[in-house]
């Protein structure tokens, strides 16, 4: 048996999205390794939160998983995270008290 696909089927990296695919995790590899020379305890998506927040401060967590494409317990771990690193603090949001808003950290301005 040999470890070739029948001629009929395409191998995904043959593919362009397959090649995207491939491009966009070297990229994100490459930064990756930027990020930890500087900051040993922040990845990629850490460093995403603190840039939407260092556009938009005083975000909602939902409005963030939206913008950031990610899951609501993605955004949870990931704002968990930079909480505890000090990156970022929460506020009650006035219009509902049900609902947070995050604000970027002098320590997470600096980052």
């Amino acid at each position: 048996m040999t470890d070739t696909a029948p001629d009929n089927v395409t191998k995904p990296y043959n593919t362009t999205t397959g090649r995207c695919w491939v491009a966009m995790r070297l990229l994100q590899n490459h930064i990756q390794a930027e990020i930890q020379k500087k900051h040993k305890k922040i990845n990629v998506e850490q460093l995403l939160l603190l840039m939407e927040l260092d556009y938009e401060d005083g975000q909602r967590p939902s409005v963030l998983a939206e913008r950031m494409l990610r899951s609501k317990g993605t955004i949870t771990s990931l704002i968990r995270h930079a909480q505890q690193s000090e990156y970022i603090a929460s506020a009650a949001d006035p219009k509902n008290r049900n609902a947070k808003r995050l604000f970027l950290t002098l320590h997470g301005k600096k980052t």
